[in-house]
């Protein structure tokens, strides 16, 4: 039983110590994994029950060859048996095989073909001749190895259709007149033996297909926690430690992606530039410490500022951040950048803030255009840039937007 506590994968790891010991046990794993083996096995193991299946009826019928020639006087009583009566039920099983039947009724429906097979051939071969006798004992042996080792039953079902087929046999070496004591004690042995060997092999497949399906899911397990690893180092490695926001990098990885499909679907994209007013005077009087702290909490300002899922910002560097608003025009998206200013200027900073002092503002510089090919993808960020440039020399705390058609000029750098 799995400890109460474990997580799958150490629970995975108990059920594999449990199946890789040498003594005998029940061939079933803890109820979660026994589920999930079924559900993973139970499409292919019926597809191969089914042409097993086919190939044992045909190779049942064809035995009418052997019947014809050694007693042709039951002949006829040979095809009643075998085709008018097994065959047909033997077919029924087993085209059901090809659907989804449960594994109680998949694996006693196996077993119920075994059994049908070995107790007719059995009343095929009573009373004929002492050599029959003796053919009957094979057959039954052949019918265990096929249904024990070839159809792999699972072994409670090859346990059970083996111990009915064996008492069967007792049955008929007990009534049969041809056989004499000392050759009826050699069938039983036969057939015993027969038994037990087939019900070993059964049990080491078994057992095998089910260490290596756990060590497949313990595999897969490990695949599954390496992507989720991987996918975790990417998605931080595209983060800003201090704000967590998406990084430059990453901005500027979205920026081509959505750059091209406002191309392709001919939508205008704007682009603000926000500048937080004053940082480097904020830093000297109250420290990098607090500094970090209003850089963050303005950064989630933003984040939550935007109102719509395909709006994005990332901090840009230092203490400016950039805002994309695919399918939106210069008009709309200079409101959205007013709203986030206003959002700032009227919040409350973190403690130790000089509430005397002027709040915390930001500037914005705001740009769009229709996007036409990537050239003008660095327009667009320098036109915010000039834009933004444009609200800190006409005091900080605004917005100003520059025109879709303003040319190309250097980017200005400014004091904070």
């Amino acid at each position: 039983m799995a400890m109460a506590g474990q997580n799958p994968q150490q629970r995975l790891e108990t059920q594999i110590q449990s199946f890789s010991r040498s003594h005998f046990q029940r061939l079933r794993f803890f109820p979660e994994f026994e589920n999930q083996f079924e559900l993973d096995t139970a499409q292919q193991r019926g597809y191969r029950l089914w042409i097993e299946g086919v190939i044992a009826i045909l190779i049942y019928d064809l035995f009418l060859i052997s019947d014809h020639l050694i007693f042709p006087e039951k002949f006829f009583h040979a095809v009643m048996v075998r085709i008018a009566i097994v065959t047909p039920v033997a077919v029924v099983i087993n085209t059901a095989m090809r659907f989804s039947l449960p594994r109680r009724l998949r694996e006693s429906a196996v077993a119920a073909i075994m059994i049908l097979f070995a107790l007719s051939s059995l009343n095929l071969y009573f009373d004929v001749s002492r050599v029959m006798a003796a053919f009957a004992q094979t057959s039954i042996i052949l019918i265990l190895m096929f249904g024990n080792i070839v159809m792999r039953l699972r072994f409670p079902y090859a346990a059970a259709g083996s111990a009915i087929c064996f008492a069967g046999d007792m049955v008929y070496l007990w009534a049969d007149p041809w056989l004499n004591g000392p050759e009826k004690l050699v069938a039983f042995s036969l057939v015993s033996a027969s038994i037990i060997f087939t019900l070993i092999a059964n049990y080491s497949m078994e057992r095998e297909e089910r260490i290596s399906y756990l060590l497949r899911l313990r595999g897969d397990m490990q695949s599954q926690d390496l992507s989720y690893v991987n996918a975790e180092l990417t998605r931080l490695s595209n983060l800003d430690a201090l704000t967590g926001l998406a990084n430059r990098r990453y901005f500027d990885t979205y920026f081509a992606l959505v750059w091209q499909q406002a191309v392709a679907l001919n939508q205008p994209l704007s682009l603000v530039m926000v500048d937080i007013d004053r940082f480097k005077m904020l830093n000297d009087r109250h420290g990098h410490l607090h500094g970090d702290a209003v850089l963050a909490r303005i950064a989630g300002m933003l984040q939550q500022g935007l109102r719509r899922k395909e709006d994005f910002v990332a901090r840009y560097g230092g203490e400016e951040f950039v805002i994309l608003l695919p399918n939106m025009a210069l008009e709309d998206a200079r409101r959205v950048a007013e709203r986030l200013r206003i959002v700032v200027k009227s919040s409350v900073m973190p403690e130790g803030t000089d509430r005397s002092a002027a709040p915390v503002t930001i500037s914005c510089g705001v740009a769009s255009l229709c996007p036409r090919n990537n050239d003008q993808q660095q327009q667009l960020v320098e036109s915010a840039d000039r834009a933004l440039y444009k609200a800190k020399s006409r005091g900080r705390d605004q917005v100003c937007a520059d025109p879709e058609d303003a040319p190309l000029q250097a980017r200005r750098f400014f004091v904070s």
